[in-house]
């Protein structure tokens, strides 16, 4: 999608969409007109009484009964708006982390509906004032009334969450207009009832939002929601930006911050979703970008130090596994590993397991991360193995990651002499790419997923260099399964230290403690000086970029090809050097011979096209390190240049991203 898309809609069609989006029809409430009336004119006791239901419905969430807290919210959405919002609220954040269609298909119904039940609780009927609805008007003239405010409130919340589902599809024209246009109606509706509240401020001379009239749920769900908004369109990329500002979206990242905060203070139903947030987007930043860490690491750890000693977050597994992220961005592998594990615990013990297996997925992901930093490969391909047989997600990638493991293990066996271990791990090697050749790339929003798409290219490259039939090109179909062929023991993928270049494309180098960064560099000088002493292997150039174990020679220049293996090593060991202060100055010459020798590497069906603008990246977060931000700039410039159809090229792009809006970090005392 390029800048400018939204042009190829006429005004009409934007108008019907528009009405589509903010009159949705799904509501079959079990209500009859006079308890409907009933809910608009709640009072403030009736509204807290009613609240406790819902209020005990997510504390078991957070005690990870998941589906006790589902049937509670299912049971009574019909009855009343807020637990519509809640089981809302749950059906999204299982398609958030699932990405899977037919959760975001379930979660955006359950938002109609609320939307429409809300809605429907929010409009005054004929006769009442004289008009046919209160929706956008102000309270000029008449009493206060809690239960319009809080079903107004809650049609306003329901419109945000079908936004951000319908933005999270990327790549869908179609989804991110809807979606803009379901925020764009979110922020009138959040801005018209922030006003409101500002208003009894005034009335009542009052410093803050407590004591206003309106229940204390309904006024930091308010306040989250504008807060919420306001942070998420800010990071946003600039084309989408492009298409929200043409909808008429503005965002103020402090003040999004701030409201944020105190509802997190507030201690109400959505303290704890504040605190989830806020631990997310303090260590979303710095897990991209090394350049962040100083500056928004101390937000994510005070915000997680003080979260989890508040029940029943504590026992959460959303925030025990954000809690292990944010430990190993501390470079605390160990206590990484031990909230991981309470979290994996808590998993098979409660409902997660069944209920809401993607969570549970999220953390033996991460873990497997942990294992592979301190190289239990034994461990992590045991968990990869776990989330290919169980997890929807990227089976791809869960067996490739496999692969690389046993391929660390063959090299550890040949370290030590053990020729049927090299033999027997290289077999487990081989038959883990066979098993997962037959997988398909996942397409989420009209895109690829980036390291399918990565893994897709490298094991074309492998069977084409080892001459073996591939069983399913260009992985775009699953495929049964064949019996593993004879031939295919000679599968072998072209770079050794595949685990390794992983680490540096999942950006997990700047999380490593320097003692386990050393010892990945042990492996990487031992390989590089192995393929130094090996003969090179032919050319296998097709035209169009390295397609094998090796780089086209430019002409005049056949004796400098490089192979795979030697210029990802070159690579990772530039970005790891990185990593050590005391060897910045040997790791700026590593990324010249890198960003020099992967100048041939340019093709999107090249599986090390990533090199050069991840080399070049790598070299604008030194000269900001050192202080010159003037080539650190130039250099970004340059990254952007160089990173037009590279494979992970949205991943940069998101890098790029992230590398500005991070720029200005967060200050704890404004948080805390």
């Amino acid at each position: 999608m390029e800048e400018g898309d939204h042009m190829e809609f006429s005004a009409r069609e934007i108008e019907e969409l528009e009405n589509d989006t903010i009159n949705p029809t799904n509501c079959n409430h079990k209500l009859d007109k006079e308890h409907v009336e009933k809910l608009r004119q709640a009072t403030l006791q009736e509204i807290e009484e009613k609240d406790k239901l819902v209020e005990k419905g997510m504390r078991l969430f957070f005690m990870n009964k998941v589906k006790d807290a589902e049937d509670i919210m299912n049971n009574n959405a019909p009855l009343d708006p807020l637990h519509a919002l809640g089981a809302c609220c749950l059906a999204a954040l299982k398609s958030l982390l699932s990405m899977g269609v037919n959760d975001t298909k379930y979660a955006l119904e359950k938002a109609d509906f609320s939307i429409a039940f809300s809605t429907e609780v929010a409009t005054i009927p004929k006769g009442f004032f004289g008009s046919v609805t209160n929706l956008f008007w102000g309270t000029a003239g008449r009493e206060f009334q809690p239960g319009m405010f809080r079903a107004k409130t809650i049609r306003a919340q329901s419109f945000a969450v079908r936004g951000i589902l319908l933005i999270s599809q990327q790549g869908d024209m179609m989804a991110l207009l809807r979606g803009g246009m379901a925020l764009k109606n979110s922020y009138k509706l959040l801005q018209s009832l922030k006003r409101e509240l500002e208003d009894l401020k005034k009335k009542k001379d009052a410093n803050s939002y407590e004591g206003l009239g309106a229940d204390r749920n309904s006024v930091y769900g308010l306040l989250l929601m504008v807060g919420v908004t306001h942070v998420v369109i800010s990071l946003l990329p600039s084309r989408v930006l492009s298409i929200l500002g043409f909808l008429g979206l503005k965002y103020d990242r402090k003040h999004g911050m701030k409201f944020i905060s105190m509802t997190w203070e507030s201690r109400t139903l959505f303290a704890p979703f504040a605190a989830l947030f806020l631990m997310v987007i303090t260590s979303f930043v710095p897990g991209f970008c090394p350049l962040h860490v100083p500056g928004w690491l101390p937000a994510a750890k005070a915000i997680a130090e003080h979260t989890v000693d508040q029940p029943p977050m504590g026992e959460s597994l959303l925030h025990l596994w954000i809690l292990g992220r944010i430990k190993r961005l501390e470079q605390d592998v160990e206590g990484s590993m031990s909230a991981l594990s309470k979290c994996l615990k808590a998993a098979e013990e409660g409902q997660v397991a069944k209920w809401m297996p993607q969570l549970r997925d999220f953390a033996i992901y991460d873990q497997g991360w942990n294992f592979i930093i301190t190289m239990q490969w034994r461990e992590a391909i045991e968990l990869y193995k776990r989330l290919e047989d169980h997890s929807a997600w990227s089976k791809l990638f869960y067996g490739y990651a496999q692969a690389c493991c046993f391929d660390m293990l063959a090299l550890e066996a040949e370290q030590a002499g053990n020729k049927e271990g090299v033999a027997k791990y290289q077999q487990e090697a081989s038959e883990a790419l066979w098993r997962t050749a037959h997988y398909r790339i996942n397409i989420m929003g009209g895109r690829a997923v980036s390291v399918e798409e990565f893994v897709s290219v490298r094991l074309g490259e492998t069977f084409k260099h080892c001459g073996i039939e591939h069983p399913n090109k260009g992985n775009k179909r699953i495929v049964e399964p064949t019996p593993f062929p004879l031939e295919g023991l000679k599968l072998r993928n072209p770079v050794r230290v595949g685990v390794i270049e992983l680490l540096a494309l999942f950006d997990i180098t700047h999380q490593m403690p320097q003692s386990n960064t050393e010892k990945f560099l042990d492996i990487i000088d031992r390989v590089s000086k192995k393929c130094s002493d090996s003969p090179q292997i032919g050319s296998t150039d097709d035209g169009n970029g390295a397609c094998g174990n090796e780089a086209p020679a430019e002409k005049g220049d056949e004796k400098n090809i490089e192979t795979y293996t030697t210029i990802v090593c070159a690579a990772v060991k530039a970005n790891l050097l990185c990593r050590i202060e005391s060897r910045r100055e040997e790791a700026s010459a590593c990324l010249d011979r890198a960003v020099a020798i992967s100048s041939k590497y340019k093709r999107e069906k090249c599986s090390v096209s990533w090199v050069r603008p991840q080399m070049i990246y790598e070299q604008a977060v030194l000269a900001s390190v050192e202080g010159d931000e003037g080539r650190m700039n130039k250099l970004l410039d340059k990254v952007k240049e160089s990173n037009h159809k590279r494979l992970f090229q949205n991943v940069m792009d998101v890098k790029l991203h992230l590398t500005e809006y991070g720029k200005e970090a967060p200050v704890v005392s404004h948080i805390i």
